[in-house]
């Protein structure tokens, strides 16, 4: 998510739905994120007060993120899964820009 930003490469990324096991196939570009596949991506997260090993950011972060082929997938998830909450593809980019400017300003 935040590193085709910071190395100005695009990432094309094959996952699959959390909930149908469906594929997903999101193209992460240095500008933002763009998708093929389903009409609509969501992606999940969880509170970080409930994360372990915070310190390491593949614990931390990466093991925690799953994208849903729509909205209606992930929120079932939340549902089901207590601490979790969604983000669209738009505030997935808008959160990766912000993480990256206050991370990694200086090469930026």
């Amino acid at each position: 998510m935040f590193i085709p930003a910071l190395i100005q490469k695009t990432a094309e990324v094959e996952s699959k739905c959390a909930l149908s096991g469906d594929k997903i196939r999101p193209t992460i570009t240095p500008d933002g994120i763009t998708q093929t596949g389903p009409d609509s991506v969501g992606l999940f997260f969880y509170d970080s007060g409930r994360v372990p090993n915070q310190g390491i950011v593949i614990n931390s972060f990466c093991h925690f993120v799953r994208f849903f082929r729509s909205p209606a997938a992930a929120a079932q998830w939340v549902a089901e899964h207590a601490g979790t909450f969604t983000l669209s593809l738009k505030e997935a980019c808008f959160l990766r820009r912000k993480k990256n400017e206050m991370q990694y300003k200086d090469i930026l």
